[in-house]
């Protein structure tokens, strides 16, 4: 079983193959593990137990038998774990977690097409190949960056992830003919990495190193802590047809051009200066209102003119006169 040490001390002891260990243990635990186990076998200390400390964990967890003893040096309350409480326990809370990641990935759009083709536990299966991941805000996620093991579809459960794409500036200029008023754009020279949109919860993308599924190549930004899981693609074959998976490589894959995503910035910067200069607009109106509005209720105090000096005489000017030529 799984025990927690409340108060006391205990110290385990597991098989040793000699006696080389036997000067470390003392010789009244040593007499009674002999008398215990045998006077032919030998012991050495693994470890001392105080209290707060735990024991026995692993041996819970794999179903096996514990491979150490466990001697009470002194009066001692064991706190026990009961296997069957946990097991039952621990089957309850991986069926709960096996039930939302299904319900998040129902969720998702790109999966919308598998409830006309496949029956409900369809996610419940899929549910099975996801890993749960987190990551910290400013984390750039490429292709390059975490190539070492395999990725699967990003499914995002909390926090928000950029999606952004490098694209090449030049040879793109800005239509002539604009809308009278419309603020000018300063376009960005050579290549670029710019945002396409944010991805929120219930949200999936491909991981960027997934080069079938991407057609434009591209890399993820953390904006906020994010909790989300990855659906491994190893297994996809044994829970999807392939007419299925061709179709989600289809839906996943369909992405805008690189002229249509540099449209899509102009177009945004130019909602963001509009944005900025109502606001400004707005806060001279607020202003200018609020001073005609004192003005007239006699809050403005207006300075009045006084009885003007005399004016100097010219004999106290500086003695300097510029004399004319003749």
């Amino acid at each position: 079983g799984w025990y927690l040490l409340f108060s006391g001390q205990c110290t385990l002891y597991a098989f040793s193959p000699n006696d080389t260990f036997h000067d470390q243990i003392p010789p009244s635990h040593l007499s009674h593990l002999r008398a215990y186990f045998g006077k032919d076998k030998c012991f050495k200390m693994r470890k001392k137990i105080t209290p707060k400390m735990q024991f026995g964990y692993s041996s819970l967890i794999s179903n096996e038998l514990r491979t150490f003893s466990v001697y009470v040096d002194v009066s001692s309350i064991l706190l026990r774990v009961d296997p069957w409480i946990y097991q039952t326990t621990n089957d309850w809370f991986a069926k709960a977690q096996l039930e939302k990641k299904a319900n998040l990935i129902s969720q998702v759009p790109q999966f919308n097409f598998l409830r006309e083709l496949s029956s409900e536990s369809i996610y419940s299966r899929l549910a099975e190949c996801m890993v749960e991941k987190k990551y910290d805000a400013g984390t750039i996620i490429t292709a390059t960056n975490q190539a070492d093991r395999e990725h699967g579809f990003i499914i995002i459960e909390e926090g928000l992830i950029a999606h952004l794409r490098m694209v090449d500036f030049n040879g793109y200029k800005l239509p002539k003919q604009r809308v009278m008023g419309e603020m000018s754009i300063s376009i960005p020279k050579g290549k670029q990495n710019i945002p396409v949109k944010t991805l929120g919860p219930k949200s999936m993308i491909p991981h960027p190193s997934m080069t079938e599924y991407i057609v434009h190549p591209f890399s993820l930004q953390v904006i906020e802590p994010v909790i989300c899981y990855e659906l491994m693609t190893e297994d996809l074959p044994t829970m999807l047809l392939n007419s299925q998976i061709q179709q989600l490589k289809l839906i996943v894959s369909c992405e805008p051009e690189d002229d249509q995503v540099i449209r899509h910035w102009a177009n945004r910067q130019e909602e963001e200066q509009w944005t900025v200069y109502k606001k400004k607009c707005v806060k001279d109106a607020r202003r200018k209102a609020r001073i005609e509005r004192d003005m007239a209720g006699g809050q403005w105090v207006i300075r009045k003119a006084t009885v003007p000096k005399a004016m100097k005489s010219s004999s106290q000017l500086s003695s300097i006169i510029r004399q004319k030529k003749v």
